[in-house]
């Protein structure tokens, strides 16, 4: 069954089933219909990201934000650290949860979308559900953008979006 927005009244986050329409093979969008309906913030924040990829087409890089550290700077030097510093990072490099000690580290969730790095999306099952033009402009932008803050946003959304439509 293909639904579209404007088949539908009253669907709750039209904003949202609108953007998922744009890039999701029709045969696909009424499976979504629940979902869209009991969006989170992260998948608003994700959505939304899909949807400036895809008008512009995949090829604009986005700017560094300013304040948000990915990692150590690379002149970070120990050395210069007063000793309640080291210890205070010290201590957070090592602390575990009871979880972690019984059962082992969680693992990582940029060990999932670092795949990315190596595979095309087009290669990846996440990709079945989408339109060929969608893939082809999140893979220009993945090729052309090197932050992991969007990287990471645009693969847990369409994982998530693929999910819901396989199960």
């Amino acid at each position: 069954m293909v639904v579209k927005p404007k088949q539908l009244k009253d669907v709750p986050n039209e904003r949202y089933f609108s953007i998922v329409t744009d890039i999701v093979k029709d045969n696909h969008s009424a499976k979504l219909l629940k979902w869209i309906s009991l969006l989170t913030e992260e998948h608003k924040r994700g959505l939304r990201l899909l949807k400036t990829i895809f008008d512009l087409k995949g090829t604009k890089k986005f700017k560094k934000r300013e304040g948000k550290a990915e990692s150590l700077p690379s002149d970070f030097d120990v050395a210069n650290l007063s000793a309640a510093d080291a210890k205070r990072i010290f201590q957070k490099l090592t602390t575990t949860t009871s979880y972690e000690k019984n059962f082992g580290a969680r693992p990582t969730a940029q060990a999932d979308y670092s795949i990315l790095k190596t595979k095309k999306l087009s290669s990846l099952p996440i990709a079945d559900v989408l339109k060929p033009e969608a893939v082809r402009y999140f893979e220009n932008w993945i090729s052309i953008n090197d932050q992991a803050e969007f990287t990471g946003r645009l693969y847990f959304t369409l994982r998530d979006i693929a999910t819901v439509i396989k199960n």
